[in-house]
């Protein structure tokens, strides 16, 4: 009787851990890889914008589900656009940190997102 009791206590218990797990632990994980993707990007957009003698202004962002469209900004010293050729660089950086295939087309495919670039 008391080691069926037991068992049903391990069970319960084992039960409140993975729902705990799945509950925090994924979506902080999510976000974690979502904030160190954004800063890789932003990181080499500022390396971009150094090289080509302009300044980065902001790297936007929009997320449909599990992609994120990213758009760099970068300006002139006087507030006006600037136009720079980055290529795939926000891409290849994201890849680098999570050791992804380096991205064929738009986009690259992480862990839990999709980061494409806008054209």
């Amino acid at each position: 009787m008391l080691k069926g009791q037991a068992a049903v206590e391990y069970a319960f218990i084992a039960a409140i851990v993975v729902t705990v797990v799945v509950l925090v632990a994924a979506p902080v994980f999510r976000e974690f890889e979502f904030h160190l993707a954004l800063e890789n990007a932003r990181r080499e957009c500022v390396q971009v914008a150094w090289e080509n003698g302009v300044e980065f202004a902001q790297l936007n962002y929009s997320i449909s589900g599990r992609t994120i469209l990213l758009s760099p900004e970068f300006f002139y010293g006087n507030d006006s656009k600037a136009e720079v050729a980055y290529g795939q660089r926000p891409l290849n950086a994201i890849a680098a940190v999570f050791h992804a295939p380096a991205p064929e087309g738009e986009c690259v495919n992480v862990l839990n997102y999709e980061y494409c670039l806008e054209k």
